[in-house]
């Protein structure tokens, strides 16, 4: 789901717009731009899950924003209005402050509507996350939650009974994808944000969740092989069914399995004689 036409309020300098995600190439771009919405200065992209989800495994493949003032996240959340959950914020965050993304923030909120009970920590990568695609990840069950930066595991936290961590019993969670300017409350916090003149893009590859607490956050998904050579004005269909309609004054064809090469329809003499 795009999120549009609401706003968080603050810390958030921006409204949320659909048209602010956009998809293009294989990748999904959440675009931050100076397009005044809903009484706030800024606009941008919310991206998240229709449904909720539990203990497992939560990775994405992506580029954040590289400014101050600018967060771009990746992160599991219920709040008070989501009907996965128990009526409180619960929440576990990947989260780039973009004043510095040799970095990232791991944090999680424990039935915390208030947000009083954070738990940063700050996770020193090593590169510039600006610069080229890794892979984020948490992996969420009813003992702990552990981070991981492409595949290897770089922080974890225990649940305690004086300091637990979110229950799938409790609340399941939606996953979310997000970039946002903060006004000047969180200006300590992500720095402060100027405009820098042109619109800035949060870019991700792609988003997986596995489910349950024996899940493994390992090698990234395999992608789909390139199409085959061939004339590029052309398509090959592997199977094609036809049919008659109801009143047999048409035939209904399906393709099955298509492999798309272009704009031209080739099919051999025997699948095209029906």
């Amino acid at each position: 789901m795009k999120a549009d036409g609401w706003k968080n309020g603050s810390p958030f300098d921006n409204a949320w717009r659909a048209d602010h995600i956009s998809f293009s190439d294989g990748y999904m771009d959440i675009r931050l731009d100076d397009q005044a919405s809903r009484g706030e200065p800024y606009s941008s992209g919310n991206y998240q899950t229709n449904g909720f989800y539990g203990y497992g495994c939560y990775e994405a493949r992506f580029k954040p924003v590289a400014n101050s003032g600018v967060v771009s996240s990746f992160f599991a959340f219920a709040g008070p209005f989501d009907n996965g959950g128990n009526g409180k914020v619960n929440e576990i965050d990947i989260e780039f402050l973009g004043y510095d993304t040799r970095l990232f923030q791991a944090n999680y909120w424990t039935n915390d509507d208030n947000y009083t009970w954070g738990h940063e920590h700050i996770i020193y990568l090593g590169f510039d996350a600006s610069q080229e695609f890794h892979r984020y990840g948490f992996k969420w069950t009813s003992g702990s939650i552990e981070w991981f930066v492409d595949g290897i595991p770089v922080y974890e936290v225990f649940d305690t009974s004086s300091n637990p961590t979110p229950k799938a019993s409790e609340s399941l969670q939606k996953i979310m994808m997000n970039v946002w300017p903060v006004d000047n409350t969180a200006a300590t916090w992500a720095g402060t944000f100027t405009y820098p003149g042109s619109s800035l893009h949060g870019i991700y590859d792609w988003v997986r969740h596995t489910a349950g607490e024996d899940c493994t956050i390992g090698d990234a998904p395999t992608p789909p092989p390139p199409p085959p050579d061939g004339d590029p004005m052309d398509m090959h269909i592997q199977d094609i069914a036809m049919g008659l309609n109801k009143r047999g004054t048409q035939v209904i064809t399906r393709l099955l399995y298509p492999t798309v090469l272009g704009s031209r329809c080739l099919m051999s003499p025997l699948m095209a004689s029906g």
